[in-house]
């Protein structure tokens, strides 16, 4: 406010709450001989506070309020993934240091550090990636001057990103398959969920998802509208919609993995308390739990070792799929849409590398014409 004394001169009397601090400034100020310059002061006063508000901030106060924006334009999944990456990562790296007193040379050694961390180039770009997004919002909503991560660049993808990704032949699923007694109701079931995955391409979470409801027996198909996730430590399982739109598909099923599909709906059931809302692939006394992602993980590597077959991951059922339909003529078009994918370039870009076979075929081709 401003005011005049009793000899009239003008002063001001200012209060100001840092919300990074939590303390409140309060400063008078007085011996002006105009309101307007009295006016000007208090002005500059609470300016300046304003200014220095950002070195109070650590890069984990704007971190966090970067992550709590985002979060409606995110899955909840995406969120606590990169939560994970900033305290496990980033954090760490750069301690209490107020914001605006991290440099460009302290950036270039967190990403000299990335460069070294034993994980894929993936992980580590999103780590980079994550932390210039922090940066960039301390800039736009925190009036930070200087962005020491502006600059910084994802790192190239090195020979390891590029090798092949493991996959299975028809045979080695076969084998693998072989594992589960049929006659079993609950060997049955896990058998029914890696065919499906085999034979489908589907997603793990597109799978843990399935209800008997999306299972149309009369067209031969199941229908993937949801995809369930179980990465959030200490919480129920979070059902969402699939990774995107051109997810929300049909499937046509083969004749034998639909008969699973046909025996493991009457095997269920029959069992009380029933219901079609429930998930396929469901806990033995838990219906409305799915297979937990560790129980799936655990189970596949212990077929695995008993039949000394190549490791793959759970995602590599997916790429075998892919690679055996393209391998075998079925055109690129048609395995795009199955699979889900958003457009024909990315079953491309994904796939392509997959494919010896597809190559060979290229290479007859050629000769042929030569």
């Amino acid at each position: 406010m401003i005011g005049k004394t009793q000899n009239n001169q003008y002063y001001f009397r200012a209060s100001h709450y840092d919300e990074n601090t939590g303390k409140r400034i309060r400063k008078y100020q007085g011996g002006f001989k105009t309101k307007k310059e009295a006016k000007l002061a208090e002005q500059i006063f609470l300016s300046e506070l304003t200014q220095n508000s950002t070195p109070h901030m650590t890069l984990q106060d704007v971190a966090y309020d970067y992550l709590q924006h985002r979060l409606p334009y995110i899955e909840q999944t995406s969120h606590m993934n990169n939560k994970r990456l900033l305290d496990t990562y980033i954090l760490p790296h750069f301690k209490n240091k107020p914001i605006d007193q991290i440099s460009k040379l302290d950036c270039r050694r967190f990403i000299d550090k990335m460069a070294n961390l034993d994980r894929s180039t993936k992980t580590k770009n999103d780590i980079i990636t994550l932390m210039k997004a922090a940066f960039s919002h301390a800039e736009q909503y925190f009036d930070l001057e200087n962005n020491p991560a502006r600059q910084l660049k994802r790192l190239p993808k090195t020979l390891d990103d590029s090798k092949q990704s493991s996959i299975w032949t028809v045979e080695d699923f076969n084998l693998f398959i072989s594992y589960f007694n049929l006659k079993d109701a609950e060997d049955h079931r896990w058998a029914t969920f890696y065919s499906l995955a085999f034979w489908t391409g589907m997603r793990r979470g597109e799978l843990l998802g399935l209800t008997f409801e999306d299972l149309d027996i009369v067209n031969k198909q199941i229908s993937i509208t949801k995809s369930v996730s179980q990465k959030r430590t200490g919480q129920a399982v979070y059902v969402k919609s699939p990774k995107t739109s051109s997810s929300i598909r049909k499937v046509s099923l083969d004749d034998k993995t639909l008969d699973m599909l046909k025996t493991e709906y009457l095997l269920q059931s029959q069992k009380k308390g029933f219901k079609p809302t429930q998930f396929i692939f469901s806990r033995t006394d838990s219906p409305n739990i799915p297979f937990a992602d560790t129980t799936i993980e655990n189970k596949k590597r212990k077929i695995i070792r008993n039949f000394n077959l190549k490791y793959i991951r759970f995602h590599d059922f997916r790429h075998s799929h892919a690679s055996i339909l393209i391998g075998n003529g079925v055109d690129i078009v048609s395995v795009s849409a199955r699979l889900g994918h958003s457009s024909v370039d990315m079953t491309l870009k994904v796939y392509t590398h997959l494919l010896p076979s597809a190559e060979r075929k290229a290479l007859v081709t050629i000769n042929t014409l030569r």
